[in-house]
């Protein structure tokens, strides 16, 4: 009878382990908590050739000051990582230039332990990833972190991990800044419940707290909000804008009232100052 080879054993189990019943959080992916296959671990993967008394070799080597580990996101390695073993073997030299892998070794084992991954590299590589999630599995084989509940990556044995991408961190929480508002730092509350219906909830600056505008009239968030690096999420800082001493926001819609030397104010913005022009740096306009 044939037998499915053990890697998509392996990845079935996994797919079974890691499954979870959704739930309300402030995340776009959802879990009840941090599966056990969510995390890293700092030991490597080694083998010792049956029937031999030879020393184990190291496939996949462990966790250094320099590499961070092998880390998985419900139940799968995570890409970072998957993608350095397949490197490692499409390059076809003897260890991989991060020196995380021992491809001569790993080509050994697949060629004694796997019968479908023939001279293949992709499904080598599938083998090795396979059975280091297998290790993984056993108690103890992931360092024990305290992980925000949802929307994170790990990144390396000693607990560190980062907010998915659009996301930021609250105490030990990523959360979507669209929908959610971080009081002190700390507390997570849902944006319609803090925010009035004419507001949004935006960052004021890089690693600042969260706070509601009315992006109707606030100038430094005006007609929406910004990234906290200052690119635009449909808004505009209207004191940023060339040329601009002074402004208001009025309607979504920034109107200059006073303009740096160099500039002129013509209607409600400011503009490069003609040769042999004058101009009045406190000139006002008023809202029409």
């Amino acid at each position: 009878m044939l037998r499915p080879p053990l890697f998509a054993i392996v990845a079935v189990a996994l797919a079974l382990h890691s499954y979870a019943h959704p739930f309300s959080t402030p995340a776009t992916r959802t879990r009840t908590a941090p599966s056990p296959l969510t995390g890293c671990t700092p030991s490597g993967l080694s083998w010792t050739p049956s029937g031999t008394h030879a020393d184990a070799q190291p496939i996949l080597y462990p966790a250094s000051d320099t590499t961070p580990g092998w880390c998985f996101e419900l139940g799968r390695l995570v890409s970072p990582h998957a993608l350095a073993i397949h490197a490692a073997f499409a390059a076809g030299d003897t260890a991989s230039s991060d020196q995380r892998v021992n491809v001569s070794a790993a080509r050994a084992f697949c060629a004694h332990e796997c019968t479908d991954c023939g001279a293949s590299p992709s499904h080598c590589a599938a083998f090795v990833i396979a059975r280091l999630a297998a290790q993984a599995l056993r108690p103890g084989a992931l360092t024990q972190c305290e992980y925000p509940p949802d929307s994170f990556t790990p990144l390396s044995a000693t607990c560190e991990y980062a907010c998915l991408p659009g996301h930021l961190s609250c105490g030990r929480a990523c959360y979507d800044p669209l929908h959610w508002l971080c009081l002190d730092g700390v507390d997570l509350q849902p944006k319609s419940v803090m925010c009035g219906p004419t507001s949004q909830v935006c960052v004021a600056q890089q690693d600042g707290p969260m706070a509601c505008h009315d992006v109707g009239e606030s100038v430094g968030t005006c007609g929406g909000c910004l990234d906290p690096d200052g690119a635009p999420l449909g808004g505009v800082n209207c004191l940023a804008v060339p040329g601009v001493r002074g402004a208001r926001c009025h309607r979504a819609r920034c109107v200059a009232t006073r303009c740096r030397t160099g500039y002129v104010l013509d209607g409600e913005a400011c503009q490069p100052q003609a040769d042999g022009a004058s101009a009045s740096d406190t000139r006002q306009v008023p809202f029409g």
